[in-house]
């Protein structure tokens, strides 16, 4: 029994009010409460109207440490003299016993009981004389709160869970001011941190710290409180961050890690890596993201990859260059050999016509065979010539001039705009030449009845460079293969028809002569080549002299 069943004892009028005890019962019913009142572990004791202590339970002796032979017939407000929580029950004991109502402390009081503080749960009941059923009723009709005659104090030594409770106090305390602490420490961390983060509840973004906003060109983080994420990413990135947001609503997984394209608050498009994870705070879910900009990082890694290319390239351009040599020595030797042959019979035979024309077709052949032997030379860097001051357009003609018949035949109409105030230009003519009729070729292959290819030359003089370009309307080149057209090998013509040197060469020419060579192109509409050649420099044109000059006659 505790003081809670003492509590609904007493407030149970129904009970108190009915029972009825017979003169035979009192001995019994005394040694019985005698009992109860030796084993029930809640400290009791009984004052009357004078608060004289009547009876000092054994459990009340252990909570209070004090022998009922030293409190028994003692007021007792005399026990614990000088406290605080004396002078309280005193004041509760007199309401009691005035009202007649029972009373419960939810504070717990503190008595210090041989120097210790003592802590006790406290219940305060009235009890009335023990008269009959008659009077009590006569003197509740008198008076509701009739007066009782002795008071019951119930005390629960609760010091040890007291002082549990206490540590536990303690340490909530201690973890709440550590918490405080981390926090403060953390939001620190965060705010300094080199890396952006950023919290973004669906795609509004509710936090960024100074790095992020940095990293996205914002001088002031809360400048992107409350954006959509959309703002930070260019319009391509989007389906991919709406992509991550469903799926993070439906409760399904992303990828931890990725990367992506930011802009910043100007537009410019960086190269992102972001981390995210999804954390429940105050009950509800939030994207917590890490970002690195790797705009720097991936130019590098471009580079280097470019850089890694480069050097393959040129160790497979030097393998074939070996290889080329050696092909056109090889095959340079016995080709002397037999142009020499039919030279000798082409004179030989010179009155023969059907010979010499045989004779003749031989020697063109030949002639052929030793311009592709040239051209391995070239490739492989190993055949050179002098360089000479030349009217560009006049190079440019005679090497067109052959394929007029071509045209023609394939109904492609030709059109020549040549700018008659360039200056010689100093090149190794038969190398332009060929860079020309490489293009002119092209350019021929790639129409049809009815296009139109336009050759023209021009004057940058804020560049200080001759211009030749070739414009055709044909099919045009595909976009995945213009970064390919310059390299040796490559061709997209039928096999037999070109040998995939010829543009792989003319950039080689054009390197060679410190220019450069361009290509633009959309398929299906047509092709634009633009060749630069650098202008000679006064001191070029003293070196080489205008006596040394050779001019192709020509007419245009």
């Amino acid at each position: 029994m505790d003081s809670t069943d003492l509590q609904k004892i007493t407030n149970d009028q129904t009970i108190t009010n009915d029972w009825h005890i017979g003169p035979g019962d009192i001995c019994q019913l005394k040694e019985l409460s005698e009992e109860i009142l030796k084993f029930v572990p809640i400290g009791i004791q009984v004052l009357d109207s004078n608060f004289c202590i009547r009876l000092w339970n054994p459990a009340m002796e252990r909570v209070t440490h004090v022998p009922a032979s030293r409190v028994v017939g003692r007021n007792a407000f005399e026990i614990f003299p000088n406290n605080t929580a004396t002078v309280e029950l005193e004041e509760i004991c007199k309401r009691v016993l005035k009202e007649g109502r029972p009373f419960f402390k939810k504070s717990n009081p503190r008595f210090m009981v041989n120097g210790s503080p003592v802590y006790y749960k406290l219940s305060v009941f009235p009890l009335h004389s023990l008269h009959s059923h008659q009077d009590q009723q006569e003197d509740a009709q008198a008076d509701n709160h009739s007066q009782a005659g002795f008071i019951l104090i119930c005390l629960e030594d609760i010091t040890e869970h007291k002082s549990i409770e206490n540590e536990l106090e303690e340490e909530a305390r201690k973890q709440a001011k550590g918490m405080e602490e981390w926090e403060k420490n953390f939001y620190d961390l965060v705010e300094g941190s080199l890396e952006g983060v950023g919290i973004s509840r669906g795609e509004t973004i509710i936090y960024v710290n100074p790095s992020l906003a940095r990293i996205l060109g914002y001088k002031d983080p809360r400048e992107l409180i409350g954006q959509n994420l959309l703002i930070t990413h260019p319009s391509e990135a989007w389906d991919i961050l709406r992509e991550r947001v469903e799926r993070r609503r439906q409760g399904k997984s992303n990828a931890p890690r990725f990367e992506i394209k930011g802009k910043k608050k100007d537009g410019t498009v960086i190269e992102l890596d972001v981390s995210t994870s999804n954390v429940c705070a105050n009950g509800e879910w939030v994207t917590l993201t890490t970002v690195r900009d790797i705009t720097e990082k991936k130019k590098i890694e471009e580079q280097e990859r470019k850089i890694h290319e480069h050097i393959l390239h040129s160790d497979r351009l030097a393998a074939m260059g070996r290889l080329s040599a050696g092909i056109a020595h090889e095959i340079n030797n016995p080709l002397a050999v037999l142009s020499g042959r039919i030279q000798e019979l082409l004179t030989t035979y010179e009155d023969n016509k059907e010979l010499r024309h045989n004779f003749a077709s031989m020697k063109r052949v030949c002639d052929r065979i030793g311009k592709i032997v040239d051209n391995l030379l070239f490739f492989s860097k190993q055949k050179d010539e002098p360089r000479y001051l030349y009217d560009i357009n006049e190079v440019i003609e005679d090497a067109i001039s052959m394929f007029a018949t071509q045209t023609v035949a394939k109904g492609v109409r030709v059109v020549k705009q040549y700018a008659h105030d360039l200056p010689p230009v100093i090149m190794i003519a038969s190398q332009i030449q060929q860079v020309c009729v490489n293009l002119f070729i092209n350019a021929i292959d790639a129409t049809k009845l009815g296009d139109e290819i336009t050759i023209s030359t021009k004057l940058d003089k804020a560049k200080k460079c001759a211009m030749i370009i070739f414009k055709d309307t044909g099919v045009g080149i595909p976009k995945d293969i213009q970064d390919k057209i310059f390299e040796p090998f490559f061709t997209t013509k039928e096999m037999g028809r070109g040998s995939g040197l010829g543009l792989s060469i003319s950039s080689g020419i054009i390197k060679a002569h410190k220019g450069s060579i361009r290509v633009r192109s959309k398929e299906g509409l047509g092709t634009i080549f633009t060749v630069k050649l650098p202008l000679p420099a006064p001191e070029d044109l003293q070196l080489y002299g205008m006596n040394r000059a050779r001019y192709l006659k020509s007419p245009l």
